[in-house]
């Protein structure tokens, strides 16, 4: 959490007007190690990396800004593997013979010759069907919901080690709320 003012920072709690809440031993060392762990983490990386900016406002009216916006998220939907493994670039080339007329050109580290025809095929899938979508807001439901579908499909890989990660966290969340519960009722 930043702080928006430095000097308004807090004081510590033993010097504060607020009353404490009492908790039950066992609550207040359920907080004690992740504080601890949290506490290590920032002293550790203070000075090394500053936050990641977050991704700019497009301006939907714009052509070029929304434009650059596809092509980026045309290279996050097309790293169907967790993790910093496999890297997708994309450049859109205007045709020399026909300015009308661009080419898509993709680039992924560590992938075979198959990898790449199936990304290959999905691009081009994922195109057409962008090329094929009605205009006006209302028209465009349909072609979303099969674009959305499409890439969830591709993505099948790294969507499921996201649902496992939440599955096993909600799982360890449950079991935790229920043992404090039968805590409390001793």
């Amino acid at each position: 959490m930043a702080l928006t003012n430095p000097a308004e920072a807090s004081q510590p709690l033993d010097h504060t007007d607020e009353e404490p809440i009492p908790l039950k031993t066992r609550r207040i060392h359920t907080f004690f190690e992740p504080l601890l762990l949290l506490v290590a983490l920032v002293d550790a990386v203070r000075n090394t990396a500053g936050p990641r900016p977050p991704e700019p406002e497009i301006d939907v009216q714009d052509p070029t800004q929304l434009f650059c916006a596809f092509v980026n998220k045309l290279g996050h939907v097309c790293d169907r593997e967790k993790g910093g493994k496999t890297v997708t670039s994309f450049v859109v080339l205007h045709d020399g013979a026909d300015p009308q007329q661009v080419h898509y050109v993709f680039a992924m580290n560590k992938q075979s010759d198959d990898q790449l025809q199936s990304t290959r095929t999905y691009v081009r899938t994922l195109l057409r069907k962008v090329g094929q979508a009605p205009e006006g807001q209302l028209n465009q439901h349909d072609a979303r919901r099969w674009l959305l579908f499409h890439i969830l499909r591709f993505n099948r890989p790294r969507v499921m080690i996201y649902l496992k990660k939440l599955r096993d966290q909600a799982t360890s969340c449950l079991k935790k709320c229920q043992a404090d519960a039968t805590e409390e009722s001793m």
